[in-house]
This record gives C-alpha cells, structure tokens and sequence, in this order.
C-alpha cells in the first residue's frame, strides 16, 4: 500500500481556537473556519510565518484578486467561500499529497 499525507485531509496546522486552547486543522478546515480562529501558532516563528504563505497563497489562488478593494472585500467577508475552497483543493488534491506517486507535494 503506498503512503499518503494529503495537506488538505491531514490534521496539521496548529490553530488556537477562540477559548484559547489548540487543535491541527487540516488545510481545508482552517481555510474553511478561519473567521472561528483565534490564530494559527506554531513554537517555530518561521513555521508560522510558512503557514500563513502556504494559506495566502491558496486563498489567493482560489479568488484571484487584483486590487487593494479586491482584498478588502474578502476580508470584509464573514467567511472564506467553502464551495470554491473544496472546488479547487478537489481539482489539485493529488498535488497537496506529500507522498504522492505522481507530484509530490
């Protein structure tokens, strides 16, 4: 059987919740929630700092903005679109895998 760590599936990014305690989200799940999180948080500065880039640049990615509004009118959102996240995380998800037979991650 061959090995697989799927980023999207995989409980892994250290999120602080509002209560302050701390669970791993996968990729999807912290995209999907994260007007629910207090913040993703790992001991490492540079992993945080590495998390946040690998999440802004599948937000951006999925909704392509263009301008400074452009972003704005994401944040103002009360949530990031779970239909375009499971959309796009669906079409790449073999390139998410880090194990992966054919493109690992």
């Amino acid at each position: 059987m061959t090995s697989s760590f799927n980023l999207t599936r995989e409980n892994w990014i250290p999120c602080v919740m509002p209560d302050g305690s701390v669970s791993e989200l996968s990729l999807r799940d912290t995209l999907v929630g994260a007007q629910g999180l207090r913040e993703v948080s790992d001991p490492s500065p540079l992993t945080t700092a590495s998390i946040y880039r690998l999440l802004l640049a599948v937000l951006y990615r999925i909704f392509a903005p263009q301008t400074m509004d452009d972003w704005l009118k994401l944040w103002g959102l009360e949530g990031f679109s779970s239909s375009a996240i499971d959309d796009y995380l669906g079409r790449w998800e073999g390139r998410f895998d880090l194990l992966g037979d054919h493109h690992p991650f």
